[in-house]
């Protein structure tokens, strides 16, 4: 199969504008977005954000797991989050 940029799809997901932080990695082998949409987000947001960009792109570049974050993701003292927090594989 095809590499698939976690980076990319992060970029892409938060040029939507409707969410404030965005994490892609694996978790049972299937693409996951762990999404943080931030105080002021509209009800439904995550899900519409990765439904628009679903809609947009290549079956084997797709979401197929959502998890819907309830605070911020940890970050390092420059301001990098830290991937290893949120992603489990």
């Amino acid at each position: 199969g095809e590499n698939v940029s976690p980076e990319q799809i992060e970029r892409a997901l938060l040029s939507y504008g409707a969410v404030e932080e965005v994490m892609v990695g694996l978790q049972d082998h299937q693409i996951t977005a762990w999404i943080y949409p931030g105080q002021s987000a509209a009800p439904g947001a995550p899900e519409r954000t990765v439904d628009s960009y679903n809609a947009s792109i290549p079956r084997n570049r797709q979401i197929v797991n959502l998890e819907i974050m309830e605070e911020p993701f940890a970050k390092t003292k420059t301001g990098k989050t830290i991937r290893m927090s949120v992603t489990k594989e």
